[in-house]
């Protein structure tokens, strides 16, 4: 998946970075749209210190996207048009599994039908509402999962203390 983070935070640059890694994904990292290296990503993620109605407007105009994803301060204003939305404080974990599902997604999406109907969707694929519950639901599954791992762990240590 190819992921361009919009930011200029150095923990959330380091965090989607290493989150990045983890899956394998390619990232991009910039703090203005002037510097794009490529204008067709995957996954778009903007961090609330940059975003504006005006950046949205922008980068709808010079880059192709199927996915979005807004990270914001538990306490920021909502704000429209975000796939998925992350609030601060997060753990490298649940972005990790939020990439994971996001790229189960972008593997449906056909990016060159974007390129082809450019004029039409004006770089975005809309989901339908039933995706982003399957997105939710499959997130509350890894996230079950890692629970029981948690358990799991700790069962061993107390097995190893017998």
């Amino acid at each position: 998946m190819n992921i361009l983070l919009i930011n200029d935070n150095p923990v959330v640059n380091k965090l989607v970075r290493l989150s990045a890694q983890k899956t394998s994904n390619n990232l991009e990292v910039v703090d203005s749209l002037k510097n794009l290296e490529s204008s067709i990503y995957d996954l778009v993620i903007i961090d609330d210190t940059l975003y504006s109605n005006k950046l949205q407007i922008e980068l709808k105009a010079k880059v192709k996207y199927s996915l979005s994803l807004y990270i914001c301060a538990r306490d920021a204003e909502e704000v429209s048009g975000f796939t998925k939305v992350l609030k601060k404080p997060f753990l490298p974990t649940d972005l990790v599994e939020l990439f994971l599902v996001l790229s189960k997604v972008t593997d449906e999406i056909d990016l060159s039908a974007l390129e082809e109907h450019k004029d039409e969707n004006e770089g975005k694929v809309s989901l339908k509402v039933q995706d982003l519950k399957s997105l939710d639901e499959e997130i509350e599954e890894l996230e079950s999962l890692d629970e029981e791992i948690e358990e799991l762990e700790s069962l061993d240590e107390e097995i190893e203390e017998l």
